[in-house]
């Protein structure tokens, strides 16, 4: 089971660029959005998102130490816009709703029921607010890297993360081995949710959450690939 508690994950900062410009068409027309990051690693995507809605109030979650103690140390540095950081489970925390809540590839990660998950994310959303969610979608690319995925966590011993380094390296030309290393241990991560009809029909029925659009992620080689969905609460 890995420790996110004490595990640091990064997010590539391509993700920030993918992401701001489906959450700025988001939060049109709404003024000073009230936002939260579920997931909100090292802030990196908060900071972005205040530099372009200096009205916003800006809320990031995250279970890690290291994500948190990080994301504060770098607003710290910067006094243009406050952001809140709570470092806890977003399971145990009450929160006041939301105009968006955002999560990039984090939801799956969650131990939880799906009905727990979602039912707690659909009351901390006003009506007429959005969701913005990333996860993995059911493909048969993603089929086949769960199976050596399940292989891999049967040999999580530090040579194999050795190799898996050596093999980033080859693949992903230029990037900083700690961002690498950082990337590692998604390789030993099985997802608990996947994007599927049954999932969006739950979203639908129980929760009140309608589809707005979708996007399918391109395949990243060694990366799950992930389907990007914009839901309105009813």
């Amino acid at each position: 089971m890995t420790d996110y508690a004490s595990t640091k994950f990064s997010a590539a900062p391509r993700r920030v660029q993918f992401l701001m410009p489906f959450i700025i068409k988001t939060l049109q027309g709404i003024d000073a959005p009230r936002v939260l990051d579920l997931g909100c690693g090292m802030g990196y995507l908060l900071r972005e998102i205040g530099s372009v809605r200096q009205d916003a109030e800006l809320i990031g979650i995250d279970i890690s130490v290291p994500n948190i103690e990080l994301a504060r140390s770098y607003s710290n540095r910067s006094r243009d816009v406050y952001i809140n950081y709570i470092l806890a489970d977003y399971m145990n925390v009450a929160l006041e709703p939301f105009d968006l809540i955002v999560s990039d590839s984090t939801l799956q990660l969650i131990s939880q029921t799906q009905h727990a998950l979602f039912g707690k994310i659909a009351a901390e959303i006003r009506p007429g607010g959005f969701l913005l969610v990333t996860l993995p979608n059911h493909c048969f690319y993603n089929t086949l890297l769960l199976a050596f995925r399940t292989l891999l966590r049967r040999v999580d011993v530090p040579a194999t993360r050795r190799l898996l380094l050596q093999m980033a390296n080859l693949v992903y030309k230029g990037y900083p081995d700690n961002v690498l290393k950082d990337r590692i241990n998604y390789q030993f991560v099985l997802p608990n949710l996947k994007v599927d009809l049954r999932l969006l029909n739950m979203l639908y029925q129980d929760f009140g959450f309608d589809l707005v659009w979708s996007h399918d992620e391109d395949i990243i080689i060694g990366k799950l690939r992930h389907s990007l969905l914009c839901m309105v609460r009813k």
